[in-house]
């Protein structure tokens, strides 16, 4: 496989030879070639630190339910799932259709090779959700927040990459 996108069977493949994991795993959220992440925490943007990164202070817990954000809120929310990717494989976020429905936009990036556990420190996967709208609106965390789709290049030649922290 040489850049090809994984279909569901490969993804499983990956997950049970430890390449990915999704932790807590569902199969109900493993599509043809995607798994739909789960909301599972909220967090407000606070001080924005020299790097030009923000400071998080916690705010919701979906396990409680839907949250109301205030009309063209922005906040930070973390997936239920842990993602570790070994290996030449890439995740790249698509934010979830139900979102368009929900009017709220997701800022998402991409996991890289040893994304997950760096230098034996958990990382949590953050993205941002927006509530597009000019007044309150629920987020339903039911809905899923973005699919993850992983990108094959074990059989590429490749560079080698190193992380910074």
């Amino acid at each position: 496989m040489d850049g090809q996108m994984l279909s569901n069977a490969q993804i499983l493949d990956c997950l049970e030879r430890g390449v990915i994991t999704l932790e807590p795993f569902d199969h109900r959220n493993l599509r043809l070639a995607h798994y739909r992440l789960r909301p599972s925490q909220l967090w407000r943007p606070s001080h924005q630190l020299p790097d030009g990164s923000h400071q998080r202070t916690f705010l919701h817990d979906f396990g409680d339910g839907p949250y109301e954000f205030r009309p063209k809120e922005y906040l930070v929310v973390t997936p239920l799932e842990h993602v570790t990717i070994h290996g030449n494989l890439v995740g790249s976020m698509l934010p979830a259709s139900t979102l368009v429905d929900q009017c709220f936009s997701l800022t998402a990036g991409k996991l890289d090779p040893g994304y997950g556990n760096i230098g034996e420190q958990k990382q949590d996967f953050i993205m941002g959700l927006t509530n597009l709208l000019d007044k309150p609106n629920w987020f339903h965390p039911g809905q899923g927040v973005a699919n993850i789709a992983f990108t094959d290049f074990r059989a590429s030649k490749v560079l080698p990459t190193s992380w910074s922290i």
